[in-house]
């Protein structure tokens, strides 16, 4: 229905025509005639007129004060009421209802014209207001903000819905100045004091971001701002925002700390460079140490006149020195195809398989070794060994000792010959030490003394049974 509908409630019904004619008269439309406070309730709910015209003075049970109430209550329409003359007591009944305008009968066009016109304009700036109060709300809601105001004359705190919120307060709840600021945290309580105190008396607004303790103990982080209102020299308010900040602050703790935390980690990161760069230089450093020592190890490798032999765990060769070369009479890529078992003479095969076990797990080991050469020869070798000297890598230097071996063959056997010799002369030929113990002692001196050999070498007292006379000993 168009919002200038007019509803008329008149009882009188000569009254209800006249009024009616003028306002058709005057552009208005009339939607209905009630003559009950009943029926004007009932047609308000049915047919939302734009605007209420209320007689106060109705028959019936209900009068025009009592049905503008509940109109009021039930739905947003403006009244306006019509009176001839009311006492006192309904007036200020009328009055509670808040109504939107007083017209006098008799009624003149003019006023009625201005009256509702005014009503209207009035009731659309309200709903505009009442829409703008609840976007404020909302998101005052949203971002946690409220007002307040004080006024100077009363001492009295007035609070929006949020600032009762975040004080965790009933929203009936109107604290003087002084309960108001107990809500800080004791710290901050002076702070607070002290800038209400300048703003009331000098003229200096705040904003403080302060610690904050509800009415059921939570505590808060809030900004309080505030600004004075001088009338004729005088302050005679204070208003403006509290704002709950306890996320941000939290947030903005969270930053620091996480600013901290970079900070920190960064010097660690700084401190780890440094440290790697140390140990980067020193790493060079071991490397050029490791690689003159290798050159070294390599150099003496390759002209050592031993022959150097290194097998992996199973017997396998995997680096020869020239030595082994000229040793066994394989080349290099000849002998790194080859295991330690493949130059041991076939005879010797079980003995080199348990010699090459107990090796690896003793760690060392020294001795004599039988190496089967390419061209089929056999040579003995002096050898010394050493087991994971890398884990899976083992050592052996080998010496060639076959000259040596059959040197000593040719001299014993040449001993033996002029043992023989000497054993079978016809001459007494004996041998005694310093100590005068008889080192040899021949067949003929057997014969000669009839001492047998085993009787006389070594014995300490060879002289006392060959020369029995003590002063011929002397």
């Amino acid at each position: 229905m168009d919002r200038q509908a007019v509803l008329l409630v008149e009882d009188e019904y000569i009254i209800a025509l006249d009024i009616r004619s003028t306002l058709e008269h005057i552009g208005y439309e009339v939607a209905a005639v009630a003559s009950t406070g009943e029926e004007a309730v009932e047609l308000s709910r049915k047919m939302r007129p734009g605007i209420v015209l209320m007689d106060i003075i109705l028959g019936g049970e209900m009068d025009g004060v009592e049905a503008a109430r509940l109109i009021r209550e039930s739905m947003d329409v403006p009244v306006v009421y019509l009176t001839a003359y009311t006492d006192e007591a309904t007036f200020n009944r009328a009055r509670a209802t808040e109504p939107y305008g007083y017209i006098l009968k008799p009624v003149s066009s003019d006023t009625l014209y201005t009256t509702i016109e005014t009503a209207l304009q009035r009731h659309r700036l309200e709903i505009r207001l009442k829409h703008s109060e609840d976007l404020l709300n909302r998101t005052g809601e949203m971002a946690r903000v409220g007002g307040w105001e004080i006024d100077l004359a009363s001492d009295r705190v007035y609070w929006t819905g949020v600032t009762h919120r975040i004080h965790e307060v009933p929203d009936d709840y109107i604290p003087t100045v002084a309960e108001a600021v107990k809500f800080f945290a004791p710290l901050h309580v002076p702070v607070i004091s002290e800038a209400v105190e300048r703003a009331r008396n000098e003229g200096v607004p705040y904003d403080l971001e302060l610690e904050f303790i509800t009415a059921n103990g939570k505590n808060l982080w809030v900004r309080a701002m505030g600004v004075p209102e001088f009338r004729d020299g005088r302050c005679v308010r204070l208003f403006g925002t509290f704002q709950d900040i306890t996320e941000r602050k939290s947030a903005e703790d969270r930053l620091i700390q996480a600013n901290e935390d970079l900070t920190r980690a960064h010097e660690e990161m700084e401190a780890a460079n440094e440290e790697l760069a140390a140990s980067q230089h020193e790493l060079i450093q071991a490397h050029g140490e490791l690689k003159e020592k290798e050159e070294r190890f390599r150099m003496l490798f390759n002209h050592s006149l031993d022959a150097i032999m290194l097998a992996d765990d199973e017997a396998r060769y995997v680096d020869v020195n020239p030595a082994s070369c000229a040793l066994t009479g394989y080349d290099r890529e000849e002998l790194l195809n080859m295991t330690v078992m493949g130059l041991t003479p076939s005879v010797l095969l079980e003995t080199g398989k348990k010699m090459w076990d107990e090796f690896v797990a003793a760690g060392a080991m020294k001795g004599e070794y039988s190496l089967t050469r390419k061209d089929g020869s056999q040579i003995d070798v002096e050898f010394s060994a050493t087991s994971h000297i890398t884990p899976g890598l083992h050592l052996a230097i080998l010496r060639d000792i076959s000259s040596r071996k059959k040197s000593e063959k040719e001299r014993l056997e040449s001993e033996e010959r002029l043992r023989n010799l000497i054993e079978h002369m016809p001459v007494l030929v004996d041998a005694f030490d310093a100590d005068g113990v008889p080192l040899f002692w021949n067949r003929e001196c057997e014969s000669v003394t009839g001492y047998a050999a085993e009787e006389i070498v070594g014995n300490p007292r060879a002289f006392e049974l060959l020369y029995p006379d003590e002063a011929y000993r002397n």
